[in-house]
């Protein structure tokens, strides 16, 4: 199933090269969906951007964490797409090819910060980074990340078999699904609100949850100001995952160190 999913984003984006044909390989309902139903023109997606479904490598067999994304960063409204060096490696080869080398100038600091919190709490080295990889829920950029429209059958039906699905088997052999206790289930992270919303209407429910202090830590966000960080253990009877999701106000970061014994709880680390 990975191979099939892998090799049928590479044919849909050598046919958005050819001319955008998208639609072709089923993606039609979606774009259409989102972009009239729920988007708007202020947070529209940017169809002429190049789709990046996924960063990393899902088929090399283990990795440290998968990351469950909303979508690709804003183009700054630079049509065809602003990273041109990311896009010419594409052209001249593939999506997946490109996508194991994605870290450009512009992603590598963020993913280095990003990739910290599942580092310690794995136990590594302070400041040491890990192997990740980047499952995006809607693959195309846009200028602003609006509301998901979850009420269309066709819709839901994307995420848990496009989306969910394929990041489960992903992070089946991930290093942290394989020490946490959850029962065998393939463990995912996400970090944002939009992630609870999204995730509770595709039918996950809170198994657990904290935001630090019932382990005696203060709610400190990334940059050690209080403020109020809530962290879920969110399960998926249907498919037979789980997804770590935190949030806090004003802040996209992951948890600061001061939220890692909470966490370990959680997860039976």
């Amino acid at each position: 199933m990975l191979d099939a999913w892998v090799s049928g984003w590479d044919r849909r984006i050598a046919g958005w090269f050819a001319g955008g044909r998208q639609g072709d390989m089923g993606l039609g309902f979606l774009r259409e969906s989102y972009m009239c139903q729920e988007a708007g023109r202020h947070a529209s997606l940017e169809m002429g951007c190049l789709p990046e479904p996924y960063v990393g490598d899902p088929l090399a067999g283990a990795c440290d964490a998968v990351f469950l994304m909303l979508n690709p960063a804003g183009s700054g409204n630079q049509v065809p797409d602003p990273r041109t060096d990311l896009l010419e490696r594409v052209r001249t080869s593939s999506f997946s090819t490109a996508a194991r080398d994605y870290l450009t100038d512009e992603t590598r600091d963020w993913w280095m910060r990003r990739s910290r919190w599942p580092a310690r709490l794995l136990g590594r080295p302070a400041g040491a980074t890990c192997a990740v990889v980047g499952i995006d829920l809607i693959p195309w950029h846009s200028k602003r990340w609006g509301g998901i429209g979850l009420t269309s059958p066709s819709v839901c039906e994307w995420f848990r078999d496009q989306v969910l699905r394929p990041a489960g088997q992903v992070a089946t052999t991930s290093e942290i699904s394989r020490r946490s206790r959850l029962d065998g289930r393939p463990l995912m992270l996400a970090v944002g609100a939009q992630h609870f919303r999204l995730l509770s209407a595709l039918g996950f429910r809170t198994e657990a949850q904290t935001n630090g202090g019932a382990c005696g830590h203060p709610g400190l966000d990334g940059d050690g100001r209080r403020n109020r960080r809530n962290i879920r253990l969110l399960l998926s009877d249907e498919l037979g995952l789980a997804v770590l999701q935190t949030d806090a106000m004003g802040t996209f970061r992951p948890p600061s160190c001061a939220f890692d014994p909470a966490v370990k709880e959680l997860l039976g680390l």
